[in-house]
């Protein structure tokens, strides 16, 4: 396909190069002069250049850009044939149009990302940039430009294009899989809990000593499953959930979560102190799911010896804030650190703390969806310090 130039442009009868010439030779003709770009062009920094005599279809390539392309002889006629044989025939329409634009206004600049046959016969991504220079006194128009390698680059933001399709459909599996969760499988738990509890409130006179052990058992086992279930949901919308972040004045919020947790505070003669806190960036919702989950824990695990003390402070930090949250409570052991991260892990004997084994990993979540982590120091009969830094806002 040959650029369409306007006919104006042209001059009457261009001549071919006839005799072969030295490339410093055939760039300076084909630039028509311009000793300063002949030098720049010719540099190493940039032997991936190349010019075109539009009118004249004809041009220069540089000798290592011969080589990438398989082009025999960079000077002369040929070359811009040879150069279009070589683009790939859906690239080649797009890349003539864009020319043809920068022709007619200047100001629209040339850069396509093509594919490119290079010498072995495969197609190769290519970065094209290119400026048409001043015509010299009745000459035709000049391209100067660049060809860039990008096909290492395009293959990684095609490989990035289909993580994020992956990704998606995995959201929309999950997103499939809380639905089935919510509507098909938790309606058969609570029928079990709800038949349960009648046997307990309208039968127990009629069964054994043993009977009624084991409706209860039935009854408990459903209601921890159906909450095992319930934050597994929650977990799976954390991952799922699309959210816009804005600024959290988290005195305000850990105010709100103390004010819920009054009685639970009041009930084991605890106290939470809380210092100083910052406005942050992120979503309200899940700090605030993040934040009352710690602080529930740290009074659910607390030292039988002693009230639970706790207190909430920030520090500065070079990424925003440090956002502490202190307990007097059992602590446990470092080495476990790692292990109660995980889905459904209680590091205490079942039915001695009520939960899920799903905290830390909600935590978790939350903190990764703000790019943060939570850091976890603690020592049996010791206390445990949760801390993460938070964007400010």
């Amino acid at each position: 396909m040959a650029l369409d130039v306007d006919a104006a442009r042209r001059p009457p009868g261009a001549p071919g190069a006839s005799e072969p010439e030295h490339p410093r030779e055939a760039l300076r003709r084909a630039l028509g002069g311009a000793e300063p770009l002949l030098d720049l062009l010719l540099s190493p920094a940039l032997d991936g250049a190349w010019v075109w005599t539009l009118a004249e279809q004809s041009g220069w390539v540089s000798p290592r850009l011969q080589a990438e392309l398989g082009i025999d002889g960079g000077v002369g006629d040929g070359v811009l044939e040879a150069w279009h044989a070589c683009v790939h025939p859906d690239d080649l329409p797009g890349l003539v149009e864009a020319i043809q634009t920068h022709l007619i206004d200047p100001a629209t600049p040339i850069a396509s990302t093509i594919r490119v046959r290079g010498a072995e016969g495969a197609y190769r991504w290519v970065e094209w940039r290119a400026v048409a220079l001043p015509a010299p006194e009745g000459g035709p128009p000049r391209l100067v430009g660049i060809h860039t390698d990008v096909t290492e680059l395009k293959a990684g933001e095609l490989a990035l294009a289909q993580a994020n399709r992956d990704l998606r459909r995995r959201n929309q599996e999950l997103e499939r899989l809380a639905h089935v969760v919510s509507h098909d499988v938790r309606a058969p738990l609570r029928s079990i809990r709800g038949f349960g509890a009648l046997l307990e409130e309208d039968h127990a006179a009629e069964l054994s000593d043993d009977g009624q052990m084991y409706v209860s058992r039935i009854v408990g086992a459903a209601a921890r499953l159906e909450a095992m279930l319930e934050g597994l949901l929650e977990y799976s919308r954390l991952s799922a959930a699309a959210r816009e972040e804005a600024p959290v004045d988290l005195a305000e919020l850990v105010a709100a979560i103390v004010e819920d947790l009054h009685a639970d505070i009041a009930a084991v003669a605890g106290d939470i102190q809380v210092g100083d806190l910052p406005t942050v960036r992120g979503h309200a919702p899940e700090l605030r799911s993040l934040i009352a989950n710690l602080l529930h824990n740290a009074l659910k695990y607390r030292d039988p010896a002693r009230a639970p003390r706790i207190s909430v402070r920030s520090e500065p930090h070079r990424a925003g804030y440090r956002v502490v949250i202190r307990d007097n409570g059992l602590g446990f052991d470092p080495e476990l650190a790692e292990r109660a991260r995980g889905l459904f892990v209680q590091l205490h004997p079942r039915g001695e703390y009520e939960g899920t084994g799903l905290g830390l990993a909600l935590a978790d979540k939350v903190l990764e969806r703000h790019d943060s982590a939570l850091q976890i120091d603690t020592a049996v009969g010791q206390g445990t310090t949760m801390a993460f830094v938070l964007r400010p806002a």
